[in-house]
């Protein structure tokens, strides 16, 4: 209604050109030119930086930002999109007013910013020279792009005719330059094109041919073994396995090449680099990236998209001896062959661009030896100004280019016209006396707009709060105000959101304006009327007698018992009304106007057109509140607080591996209270520290009672605030309080949340690291409803993860849940994670987690959180069902 568009400068034409551009952009960057392993050249920058002139600057950059977004995205590439944000703002702002070519920018900005960022960051690299190639590769990626780009913006008639502005002539210098540099590049990239096709085709053959020499060999040696040789193989014989590991050594090529031979369960039983005997061959997990027959493949790592990971690819020749039940693989690393190929493309890229550098300057020298004219025309144009007033005559220079004449021109235009605006001058002062009264105007009605309501008129809330605080203030200090009180009267439309979506917002505006016409009746020196905002007025009466206060709130109920007429329909309103009143409720006006507000929600739920005033009744809410915080001080001494304790059980033994410590709080008056009413006001109140310490100090003490008792030792799980790895000093607490009940800390695991990895995620990790060093465990708590991802988890010093109970919901009628659920576990596993699936709350639940060979289950299937006594009675149950099963 009153909002604005979130891009008022993109017109349609503009958004066009804008989708165009982006379109454009991705369709070309998705297909890049590939050199050569890992080099490859894009050219959908060319319409960004050629968007630069049609588009906002802010715009272009958004638009870089959806185009490298969705390359990554759909197309797996991963462009250094920061460095290319940063060279598209630095060309904008420095080409915005600049007649200087984009190819001159984009060099100034490579040679100045990023190459020399690029080569302090990574200085100390033992990879500088992969750094180094591939910030040639970006520059002159870049700079190719820029000179296309301004080839595009100069003489494209599409392009031209969609900037804003007629057909301008062209610079000479950059006509020049652009011609050159166009010159240079496409039949150089045509070179390195065609260069890259004959160096892979001539590796690819040359190492097929070497594999299938190879590996026919050795099959024909293999050939000539008897069937109890190849027993012997099976049988794991070292002596035939020594013969099979010779005849591979033999056949080693210089190291190049690495022969391995797999049995038919593609186990290792020989290779040139001596692995174990039966260890896995796991080469053919890589992602093959060309097949050439169904034998001879080109293999990278799984994701690769980088020169690094080239270096760990190579081409692999597979020959199976069917007789002998085995495989012959041999993998030929591409790294020995990469640097060699690497710096030959270095030197072509080095070359490339100091010739581009080179032939720029050459352009540069010789344009400038055309530009004599423009020194005669600046000393023409000196002191023009004065010159003109002492009515010189002026000699202006010729020149057979389009650009100078035209300049010339302009000064010849700009000159004649410098005559009229001296004249002129006089009539603009007269004007500004003018528009500085009318500013003065301007400046008052700010004023109204930031005390006053700009729909109704009413004062707005920021003079509903400057009045308030004043009345109270003179209540407080002034004799005279005995016996008076304030009242605050929040006052709400019933149904208007339903009139406002139902009419419109102008109709909707309106009824606020005709509404705000009938509270104003009741303005007076007493009672203030403002408008908060949307449909909500505040009423703020000073009175001595109580019946004023109620016959003024009837009236504002009544106000709306006739209808109004908007947009030729009667409507009829009503209105809710909650009052708090100074001194009886607050003496503080932010709550007097929150507890009128939860008093006007009280007469919403009571009925239309009523008023309700703020009671006891309403804060108890708030009393109930503070008595928690206070109880909680003293819960602890007062023994207020019990742990309970829920099993955990082994998947694969069904059998109690475990259990979790859980607080529970029995208040004398309140009874007993969940923890999750108690816990945020713990974090709140400074207090969780003091808990969290009593909790691991209860449950080791406790659990070393079991110890004494004769119970097998049972692990102990205890859930801990965030809180305590700001404060830093956990490792110590719990040293403390192994000392002090002779707790075996390798029993304790600490249960965490994923929130506390936000903020001082380094300092966090150290503390954790040294928790594990004392022994125990750490467990990632509710996983699944906060900010970890399995990337991140790798990285984090855990030991288990607990999977939220929410998973488990009514997982075995949806399909999708159990697909999530099932990828989650595997995954865990894969990180050597110990998975606890929590909120098993039924025998079918439990059967389905049996398939996902998770290590423990807990649930109220299971048990419920169990006092201490009760809990060694369910052991003790627990364990004689176990021995009746076993006998």
């Amino acid at each position: 209604m009153e909002g604005q568009a979130l891009l008022p400068h993109l017109n349609a034409r503009k958004w066009a050109i804008f989708i165009a551009v982006v379109l454009l952009a991705v369709a070309i960057e998705s297909q890049p030119l590939s050199l050569v392993y890992g080099i490859s050249l894009s050219f959908g920058s060319v319409m960004l930086f050629a968007s630069i002139g049609l588009l906002r600057l802010r715009y272009v950059a958004l638009g870089a930002l959806a185009v490298y977004g969705a390359c990554m995205i759909a197309f797996g590439h991963s462009p250094f999109v920061l460095v290319h944000l940063g060279e598209l703002l630095a060309v904008g702002l420095l080409s915005r007013n600049s007649a200087k070519p984009l190819f001159f920018w984009d060099a100034c900005f490579w040679a100045v910013i990023a190459l020399p960022t690029a080569f302090v960051l990574h200085v100390a690299d033992h990879q500088t020279s992969e750094i180094i190639l591939a910030l040639l590769v970006g520059a002159t990626n870049s700079l190719i792009n820029a000179t296309l780009a301004g080839i595009v913006v100069k003489y494209l008639p599409v392009w031209i005719r969609m900037t804003p502005k007629t057909k301008q002539p062209i610079h000479l210098k950059q006509a020049l330059a652009h011609f050159t540099l166009f010159m240079i590049f496409v039949p150089y990239l045509m070179y390195l094109s065609i260069g890259s096709t004959n160096i892979t085709d001539t590796l690819e053959r040359n190492t097929l041919h070497q594999s299938e020499g190879t590996a026919g060999s050795i099959k024909e040696e293999l050939s000539r073994w008897t069937s109890e040789e190849y027993r012997s193989v099976k049988l794991g014989s070292d002596i035939q396995i020594g013969y099979l590991q010779n005849m591979i050594t033999k056949y080693t090529s210089e190291g190049l090449s690495i022969i391995t031979v797999t049995d038919n369960k593609n186990r290792i039983i020989a290779d040139s680099q001596g692995s174990p005997y039966g260890l896995k061959f796991t080469r053919l997990q890589a992602d093959v990236q060309k097949q050439f027959n169904d034998r001879f493949y080109l293999t990278l790592p799984a994701n690769a998209h980088t020169r690094q990971t080239w270096q760990d690819a190579g081409y692999l020749y597979i020959q199976e001896v069917p007789q002998a039940s085995m495989t012959i693989y041999i993998d030929t690393p591409l790294g020995p062959f990469l640097d060699s190929i690497y710096e030959e493309y270095f030197y072509h890229f080095l070359n490339l661009m100091l010739c581009a550098l080179g032939v720029t300057v050459l352009v540069l020298l010789f344009g400038r030896m055309l530009t004599g004219t423009i020194t005669e025309l600046a000393a023409t144009t000196a002191n023009l100004p004065d010159r003109l007033k002492r009515m010189e005559a002026l000699e202006w220079p010729t020149s057979g280019i389009i650009e100078f004449n035209s300049l010339i021109q302009n000064f010849q235009h700009m000159s004649r016209d410098l005559f009229r605006l001296f004249q002129e001058s006089s009539d603009a002062n007269s004007k500004l006396k003018d528009q500085t009264a009318k500013l003065m105007i301007s400046e008052e009605k700010l004023q109204h707009l930031a005390y006053y309501d700009g729909l109704t008129g009413l004062p707005n809330r920021l003079h509903f709060s400057n009045h308030l605080l004043r009345v109270l203030e003179e209540h407080e200090q002034s004799q005279q105000r005995v016996g008076q009180s304030v009242a605050v009267m929040f006052a709400d439309l019933n149904r208007f959101k339903q009139i406002n979506d139902t009419l419109g917002h102008a109709a909707g505006d309106e009824l606020l304006q005709r509404v705000a016409e009938r509270f104003a009746r009741f303005e007076s020196g007493q009672c203030r009327i403002f408008r908060l905002g949307g449909d909500e007025f505040v009423f703020v009466l000073v009175y001595e007698d109580e019946p004023l206060l109620h016959e003024t709130a009837d009236a504002i109920c009544r106000t709306f018992n006739d209808a109004i007429l908007l947009a030729g329909t009667e409507l009829y309103v009503s209105v809710s009304l909650g009052i708090s009143v100074y001194p009886r409720d607050s003496h503080d006006h932010d709550s007097l106007l929150s507890h009128a507000d939860m008093a006007m929600y009280q007469a919403k739920e009571q009925g239309t057109s009523c008023y309700r005033f703020f009671d006891d009744e309403m804060n108890r809410y708030l009393s109930e509140k503070m008595q928690l915080e206070n109880g909680l001080r003293s819960a602890i001494r007062s023994g207020e607080f019990k742990l309970h304790y829920q099993p955990k059980m082994a998947i694969d033994t069904g059998r109690i591996s475990g259990v979790e410590a859980l607080i529970r709080w029995y208040h004398p008056n309140l009874g007993l209270i969940p923890p999750d009413r108690f816990i945020p006001l713990a974090e709140t109140s400074g207090m969780i520290a003091e808990i969290d310490a009593w909790v691991i100090r209860e449950a080791c003490r406790q659990n070393r009672i079991w110890t004494r008792q004769g119970m097998q030792p049972l692990p102990v799980a205890v859930n801990i605030s965030g809180r305590h790895f700001e404060q830093g000093e956990l490792p110590q607490l719990i040293q403390s309080i192994a000392a002090e009940t002779g707790m075996d800390l390798r029993l304790l695991t600490l249960e965490i949340t994923e929130g506390i990895f936000i903020r001082n995620h380094d300092k966090v990790v150290a503390q954790l690291e040294a928790l594990r060093s004392l022994g125990l465990r750490v467990s990632i708590d509710d996983f699944g409803t906060g900010y970890s991802s399995l990337n991140q988890l790798q990285r984090l010093p855990v030991d288990e993860v607990k999977l939220d109970r929410t998973f488990m919901k009514g997982i075995a009628n949806d399909p999708k849940k159990s697909r999530i659920v099932g990828a989650i576990a595997e995954l865990l596993r894969s990180l050597q994670l110990h998975v606890v699936v929590e909120g098993i709350e039924t025998r079918e639940d439990y059967r389905y987690i049996e398939k996902l060979q998770c290590e423990e289950a807990q649930g109220y299937w299971l048990s419920r959180p169990l006092p201490a006594e009760q809990f060694i009675s369910f052991l003790q149950t627990h364990a004689k069902e176990d021995r009746e099963e076993i006998s």
